[in-house]
């Protein structure tokens, strides 16, 4: 879970077992207040169980959290991660989750609204949008099928957007 403090950086409390067996997580849960808080329980699908691959994954003020799977992503890594810009191919897991945190961190770098974490819905869901856009073009390129299911959320403790897409078309916003 991650929720921002008063100085308005996400704080994050992080667990690998089950949330409903984890002592900390309901203790954590039931002592936060906060105008925002991503909490996310992980399926892991790509990369292993370990801290550095569970979400929320954060940067500055955002914390990102992603659910789904990007098909053959050990396949796609490579292309996707050659759009992030140089100074966010930083990553601390193997998550295809991470990946797409730090292509959207490259969206809102270019907008001018990485560093003080301040940005406005249209800001924001144009990087989330970009980037399923940029990602759905890879994955279809190399003989996926285009329209890959993406579920994602992103706040920077003021702001709350997501993008939920069934796999199917468009995405929703």
């Amino acid at each position: 879970a991650s929720w921002n403090d008063s100085g308005g950086l996400p704080r994050v409390a992080r667990g690998l077992g089950a949330a409903h067996l984890d002592p900390e997580f309901e203790r954590v849960s039931s002592a936060v207040q906060a105008r925002a808080v991503l909490a996310h329980l992980r399926l892991a699908s790509v990369g292993p169980v370990k801290l550095d691959n569970a979400h929320p994954f954060t940067y500055g003020r955002w914390a990102f959290a992603h659910n789904g799977t990007l098909h053959a992503f050990d396949r796609h890594r490579a292309a996707i991660e050659a759009l992030i810009a140089p100074a966010h191919r930083t990553f601390r897991g193997d998550t295809d989750s991470e990946v797409l945190f730090h292509l959207v961190l490259s969206f809102l770098h270019d907008a001018g609204r990485l560093q003080d974490g301040g940005a406005d819905a249209r800001t924001v869901m144009g990087a989330l949008a970009s980037t399923a856009s940029l990602v759905d073009n890879i994955l279809s390129e190399v003989g996926g099928k285009s329209g890959f299911p993406l579920n994602v959320l992103l706040t920077n403790g003021e702001l709350l957007a997501g993008i939920h897409r069934s796999g199917e078309g468009e995405p929703g916003r």
